[in-house]
């Protein structure tokens, strides 16, 4: 919803998107889905380049403070080499809305099914809900690509809106996951219109629960 006496970029820098109701988002490209999970399991990791999106690696080292020589000593810290990433605040001028994707993700599931004492992998069906989030529209940004470039992708594939790149204001750039990976997210800013709605696109892909709805 607009903030009274601020328009949605004062909105977008400074933060006030808070607070969303879920019980009150409405559907709008596509109805909320409520899809089942029928299975699920951790699997170890075979090798450190098993995987295309994340590495996990060990870092030791040392923090020197002059007030504090004394107590130097080595530490480790376990990381994970993940990929930069994009995302856009959309929001619809028609709707006086922002536009927000709501997808299963499996890390947000294996962590609240395990949080309740539940044991891994699922005896049978159960919900996605659990692991289902409301995100901003985002994506890793692949090699080769600008973070613009990759931003208007995004807006095409899991919202549904054509937007050149040229058209998207850099709101941010900042470390991501700062305890763990220490990639980089790039904030855009969007403003898109009923124009740039493109039929039968937007949703996400079907492997991540991608869909699309507007507070």
């Amino acid at each position: 919803r607009r903030h009274a006496g601020r328009g949605p970029r004062a909105c977008a820098r400074r933060g006030v998107m808070r607070g969303v109701d879920h019980a009150k988002l409405r559907s709008w490209r596509s109805p909320a889905s409520r899809p089942s999970v029928e299975a699920f399991e951790e699997v170890a990791l075979p090798g450190a380049t098993a995987s295309r999106w994340i590495k996990p690696c060990r870092v030791r080292f040392r923090l020197a403070d002059a007030a504090a020589a004394s107590a130097r000593k080595d530490a480790d810290w376990d990381c994970i080499r993940a990929h930069d990433a994009v995302a856009v605040l959309c929001y619809h001028r028609d709707r006086d809305a922002f536009i927000l994707v709501r997808q299963f993700r499996p890390p947000v599931f294996r962590a609240e099914w395990q949080r309740t004492g539940r044991a891994l992998p699922l005896a049978s069906p159960t919900s996605a809900e659990p692991g289902m989030t409301l995100e901003l529209v985002a994506g890793v940004l692949p090699a080769g690509m600008s973070e613009a470039e990759c931003a208007s992708a995004e807006l095409l594939e899991e919202a549904g809106f054509r937007v050149a790149s040229s058209r998207l204001e850099r709101v941010s750039v900042h470390a991501a996951g700062v305890g763990a990976s220490g990639n980089r997210l790039t904030v855009f800013f969007a403003t898109v219109g009923a124009a740039d709605e493109v039929p039968g696109a937007g949703g996400g892909l079907l492997a991540e629960g991608g869909g699309a709805e507007a507070p």
